[in-house]
């Protein structure tokens, strides 16, 4: 088989194990394109291997095709790829609804499956799906799990298994470029998601009647006469007084609904599975606070929290009406690039260049920022690990040096001696005092702000293939501009504007949650310091108070000329 070499568009940092980095204008070679998901695997220079999104390269030196599955036309740059008219035309198929009918059919074919989905501890749905050609990644197209699967001995090539969409997905990119030659206007009143113009550019229309969601009540539930066992955690919107059950395959369903719809949007990835321990306490009590986070957040979002399929979520309390609702989202048509149909914009043009300038600079923060809250966890990580080990046995060092001093001093039986050999095995008794309260200081302020670093680097993972998507349809529009007729343009560069204008709506809305959450971690992280150190201040001054007492009775007996015993 002839080697298949692709250069790298963009740079990409690893997000985990499986992945391969890569900068840009690097050359690797694509050694599989049937990954599925979007991913490909390819070996670098050095010899490293990995998974690879396939959006993020352009193939340089191709051979006979190891996937049925053509390259979306537009992502690459116009001086490096010229389409053609025949080109455009692929995509008219799959706007007009060709998509949809697979889906309907995938979903007729699976309408009496809804009631078996997996457990937590299954990696894969019980989807009827006739596709089974190769390895499919789960929830959210991670690689690890990809690898994972690979390295399994063998298959069961007839096993059903849920096609993930995730941002990387040929189907998004392909009806993206069809939204914008070949889109066909809908009627208003599903155009749910506003834009206006806020104080810094477009901005997201705010939620008419803002709500929360609580999540309680962890409970771990059976089924078929307790051979299958999971968690079920209780729901209760602000706006209902009606409290919803939800596993958490529900979250897992609704954040995949969410990626699919919102493609464009910042959906946060879940906590991962876990198989051991997933009944303990402290691992329950942790996946609720995840959720929790995770729920909150997409109640912020005016786009997501007034979606339908998140409602479902929150108020579906009926079994039949579950199964209803969830096959209705499952055949939504307005998902990945259909979309932006969706979008009101406001009347006023957007200045061409200062949004492309506040994209590439929100493109900078990015990268700047996830190097930053990376190493930032690298540190609370080891911060947290010295204070449960070397910190706390550092100052139990100093504890038992104090005390084997003290000790020493018992072999003088002199009245004004006795105090102070009480006063330094006292000492010793702080310090180790001192170390339990090291040891049992992280959860009270890095611990909180670790939880909101994790979410953010999730969130930070969201984006780069968003404004990807915007650059790529901007090169597409130039590439095929002197193509289209006259009457066409203006058309196409409105729906362009649909497309930067979400964009930077989605960039101002992220940055808003970040002042905002950043100032709640530092306030949290700063206010659990501050206590810690009271605390330790305050075990100081009980025995300097215990010092100044022995400096008194000296003085009393340097001036009375007597023995007088203070009390200790």
């Amino acid at each position: 088989m002839a080697v298949i070499l692709a250069k790298a568009l963009f740079d990409f940092a690893s997000g985990g194990q499986g992945e391969l980095g890569f900068h840009e204008n690097e050359v690797l070679t694509i050694t599989r394109q049937d990954i599925g998901g979007g991913w490909w695997e390819a070996v670098n220079s050095f010899g490293e291997d990995g998974l690879v999104p396939e959006s993020y390269l352009e193939v340089i030196q191709d051979a006979a095709p190891l996937s049925s599955v053509k390259p979306t036309p537009g992502l690459v740059p116009s001086q490096q790829q010229q389409a053609t008219a025949s080109e455009l035309s692929i995509c008219v198929p799959a706007f007009s609804g060709d998509d949809h009918k697979v889906s309907a059919v995938r979903d007729d074919a699976c309408d009496e499956c809804d009631g078996e989905w997996d457990d937590d501890d299954d990696n894969s749905w019980n989807v009827c799906n006739n596709d089974t050609s190769g390895p499919i990644p789960d929830t959210n197209g991670n690689p690890r799990n990809i690898l994972r699967r690979r390295r399994e001995k063998s298959h069961n090539q007839s096993s059903n298994v849920r096609i993930t969409l995730n941002r990387f997905s040929q189907f998004h990119r392909t009806s993206v470029n069809c939204f914008l030659f070949e889109a066909t206007e809908v009627h208003d009143s599903d155009k749910n998601a506003v834009i206006v113009h806020g104080n810094n550019g477009p901005a997201w229309k705010g939620i008419d009647c803002p709500f929360s969601c609580v999540i309680t009540s962890p409970k771990k539930e059976t089924k078929f006469r307790g051979m299958k066992s999971f968690i079920a955690y209780q729901l209760m919107p602000s706006f209902s007084n009606t409290a919803v059950s939800r596993r958490y395959k529900h979250f897992d369903w609704l954040q995949q609904r969410l990626s699919e719809k919102y493609s464009v949007l910042a959906v946060p990835p879940l906590p991962e599975k876990q198989i051991a321990g997933r009944f303990e306490d402290d691992f329950v009590s942790q996946r609720l606070q995840h959720l929790q986070r995770w729920v909150d957040r997409m109640c912020r979002h005016p786009v997501v929290a007034q979606s339908d399929v998140f409602h479902h979520f929150l108020t579906c309390a009926d079994d039949k009406r579950w199964k209803v609702g969830k096959r209705d989202a499952e055949k939504d048509a307005y998902i990945g690039g259909k979309f932006f149909l969706t979008i009101q914009i406001p009347v006023q043009p957007l200045d061409e260049k200062e949004s492309e300038a506040k994209i590439d600079n929100f493109g900078k923060l990015l990268r700047s920022m996830d190097d930053g809250v990376k190493s930032l966890i690298d540190v609370c990580e080891s911060s947290t690990r010295k204070h449960e080990g070397p910190f706390k046995k550092e100052f139990q060092k100093l504890g038992n040096a104090f005390t084997t001093l003290g000790k020493s001093f018992l072999s003088d039986d002199r009245r004004d001696a006795e105090f102070l050999t009480r006063a330094v095995e006292q000492t010793g008794q702080a310090y180790d005092e001192i170390g339990n309260l090291f040891e049992k200081q992280p959860p009270n302020d890095i611990a909180f702000l670790l939880e909101g670093l994790y979410e953010y680097r999730g969130l930070l993972s969201t984006f780069p293939e968003t404004l990807l998507l915007q650059k790529s349809a901007l090169a597409k529009v130039q590439e095929c501009a002197n193509r289209l007729p006259e009457s066409e343009q203006q058309q196409v560069l409105c729906r362009t504007e649909v497309i930067t204008s979400t964009v930077l709506a989605e960039i101002d809305h992220f940055n808003q949650n970040r002042v905002t959450d950043f100032r709640d971690y530092m306030q949290k992280f700063i206010q659990g310091q501050i206590s810690f150190y009271k605390q330790v201040t305050s075990v100081h001054l009980v025995f300097n108070t215990k010092l100044d007492a022995f400096n008194y009775y000296n003085q009393s007996i340097n001036f009375y000329g007597a023995t007088i015993i203070m009390p200790i």
